[in-house]
C-alpha cells in the first residue's frame, strides 16, 4: 500500500475595505497585477502596500519585522517584499491613497490574525497620519491611535 503525503494547506489571507462607497477585497501577494488595466481595484491596489511601507520607513521609526516570515526562504529583500504584499497593508495603503478628509477612521478587515509586522505598520501609520486606524482580524478589533494599539500589543 502506497503512503500518500498530506498536502500542507497554505493560509489564504484576504482583507476587505470600503473606499469611495465600494467594498473591495484583496489578498496576500500581487494578484491585482493580473487584472485588466482599467479595473478600479488594479489602480487602487497595485503597489499600495509597498508605497505604504516605503513611506513608513522614510517618515517613521518603522522597520519591517522580518521574522514575521520565518518560514519563507530568501534574503531580507525578498522577505521585505513579501511583507509589503500582505493583504491588510495593501488595503491600508489603498485607503491612504484615497482618503480625502484626513480625519475619519480608516478601517480594514482581515480573515486571519495580523502578523507582528502588519501590527507594527498600522501603529506607525496611525502616528504618521495622525488619525485613527482600525483592523478587525480573526481574533480582535485593533484600534490604533498615535502609534498605540488598543490591545496593548498583547494579542499574540
Amino acid at each position: 500500500m502506497a503512503h500518500k503525503a498530506k498536502k500542507k494547506r497554505g493560509v489564504f489571507a484576504f482583507a476587505t475595505f470600503a473606499c469611495d462607497g465600494l467594498l473591495y477585497q484583496t489578498e496576500n501577494g500581487t494578484a491585482e497585477t493580473l487584472l485588466p488595466h482599467d479595473a478600479p481595484e488594479r489602480e487602487l491596489l497595485v503597489d499600495a502596500g509597498q508605497q505604504l511601507v516605503d513611506t513608513l520607513e522614510a517618515r517613521t521609526a518603522y522597520t519591517p519585522v522580518l521574522n514575521s516570515v520565518l518560514l519563507m526562504r530568501g534574503d531580507d529583500a525578498a522577505k521585505r517584499t513579501a511583507l509589503a504584499c500582505h493583504a491588510e497593508k495593501k488595503a491600508l495603503g489603498a485607503l491612504v491613497r484615497r482618503s480625502a478628509d484626513g480625519k475619519s477612521t480608516l478601517r480594514v478587515g482581515v480573515n486571519i490574525r495580523m502578523c507582528r509586522d502588519c501590527h507594527a505598520a498600522f501603529a506607525a501609520a496611525s502616528e504618521m497620519l495622525q488619525r485613527p486606524l482600525e483592523c478587525d482580524d480573526a481574533a480582535n478589533v485593533h484600534r490604533f491611535e498615535g502609534g498605540v494599539c488598543s490591545c496593548g500589543d498583547r494579542w499574540r
